[in-house]
């Protein structure tokens, strides 16, 4: 009976895990972003919303855990840091933003045959799914913020078109990123099999 339970707790770690690493990246990663706006003027500094990446790296990567803890961490955005909404508004908004981003990235997974391991993931998929992540989330993020009273009905096509600019630079500077480790990792074990 209690390998039927160390199994399970074990499980239940493994998922816990998951959920609060996306958490916690999301929140430096808005960290970062309010650092850059502070440092840059204008409306250059509202061009790079890096938790955008970290919302597609942490589903894609964590699946639902990932939403979970995105949705978690919005949640403490939308409630604790804009102090712009009601707690019904942060729960919906929320689970709509996450949940939205998990089925447009379960979609695009399963249009694609992308496999849960992500092994077969290349570049082109990356920008595709950046691509429509960005749009999504653009579009529906002004529509809740339209439907909340937070915007009028004349500002939703600006203000989607530069959440989904925002969300896609921030992807993109999160691609770069991975894919300048991974490349410095694969030189690194080539050079290593050399000597």
């Amino acid at each position: 009976m209690f390998r039927k339970i160390l199994p399970n707790h074990k499980h239940f770690l493994s998922n816990s895990l998951e959920i609060a690493i996306a958490f916690f990246l999301y929140l430096i990663a808005l960290a970062a972003t309010n650092l850059l706006k502070s440092l840059l003027d204008g409306d250059l500094s509202l061009l790079l919303y890096l938790p955008a990446g970290i919302k597609l790296l942490s589903i894609l990567v964590f699946q639902w855990r990932g939403a979970v803890g995105i949705g978690l961490a919005l949640f403490s955005r939308y409630l604790f840091y804009d102090h712009t909404y009601t707690v019904f508004e942060s729960i919906a908004m929320a689970i709509i933003n996450a949940g939205a981003t998990y089925l447009v990235i379960y979609s695009y997974m399963k249009t694609f045959n992308i496999s849960s391991t992500l092994n077969n993931l290349n570049f082109g998929h990356i920008l595709g799914l950046s691509t429509v992540c960005s749009i999504a989330n653009g579009l529906l993020f002004a529509w809740l913020l339209f439907y909340f009273r937070h915007l009028e009905i004349g500002q939703y096509w600006h203000k989607a078109f530069l959440i989904v600019l925002s969300n896609f630079t921030g992807n993109a500077v999160l691609v770069w990123l991975m894919a300048y480790i991974a490349r410095y990792h694969l030189k690194q074990n080539k050079l290593q099999k050399l000597t």
